[in-house]
């Protein structure tokens, strides 16, 4: 995550005159900076030096509060095909091909994640996400839930928004498979007979729902929400125990 005395010393620093004709800065991630932490970088996006050039990398100009995104000139990159990353992936690294392929799948079209990425753990990560959303959709007690929800907390490899980033991903093929379509485009192919059957359990209004409280809980976490509350919260809500006491 972005912290204020980053953002602060890109602000000092751009300030001064630089040794060629502009001074570049690269935010990558900006969209893990807190929203009050957003709102203090929004002076120097208000009134940039001449000199300088401010690069945001964000997933999307949606996971970037509004004010920063309308004082900024977007670009849209593209993803690649899970071929052309395996392809760079036996260029660039020594993994096996299987675990290549895996890496490929699971980046969604981003070279670099793959190249970072530890396929195993990164498989581990989505069943475990798949869990949660099965045993919700099933109805399972809140205690069976919550435990779930316990192991990704406790996981400190990866930050709470990547952990996020894993939960949209399964709703995105849960979305695709509940619909209907034909030819589902799957972000999580090694899921795929997991995901099925979770999707005949839900329907397309479930799988909305749950987009719509995974959205809070990112926003929650822009204002510092236990990880693990949200996440049982999220849980909680999308569970039939609950709609039946409602």
């Amino acid at each position: 995550m972005l912290r204020i005395g980053q953002l602060r010393a890109v602000q000092r620093a751009a300030y001064f005159q630089p040794m060629g004709r502009r001074r570049v800065f690269i935010i990558d991630g900006a969209e893990t900076m807190r929203w009050d932490v957003a709102n203090i970088f929004l002076k120097i996006l208000e009134e940039p030096p001449g000199s300088a050039t401010l690069i945001l990398t964000a997933p999307s100009p949606y996971s970037l509060l509004p004010t920063i995104v309308s004082r900024c000139m977007q670009f849209h990159f593209g993803p690649l095909t899970a071929g052309e990353v395996e392809a760079i992936l036996k260029e660039k690294s020594n993994l096996p091909p299987a675990a290549a392929r895996i890496a490929a799948q699971l980046s969604e079209g981003s070279p670099g994640q793959a190249l970072e990425m530890d396929a195993e753990k990164e498989s581990q990560r989505r069943r475990n996400g798949l869990k949660i959303l099965e045993r919700a959709a099933r109805g399972e007690e809140f205690a069976q839930l919550f435990a779930q929800t316990n192991v990704i907390s406790k996981d400190r490899e990866i930050s709470f928004e990547e952990q996020l980033s894993v939960f949209y991903s399964l709703l995105c093929d849960l979305l695709e498979i509940s619909s209907g379509i034909a030819s589902p485009q799957l972000r999580n192919v090694s899921l795929r007979r997991e995901l099925e059957g979770v999707a005949r359990k839900i329907d397309t209004g479930w799988v909305m729902r749950a987009l719509r409280g995974l959205d809070q809980v990112s926003a929650g976490a822009r204002r510092n929400l236990n990880r693990q509350l949200g996440l049982d919260a999220l849980a909680a809500e999308l569970s039939p125990i609950h709609s039946s006491r409602d």
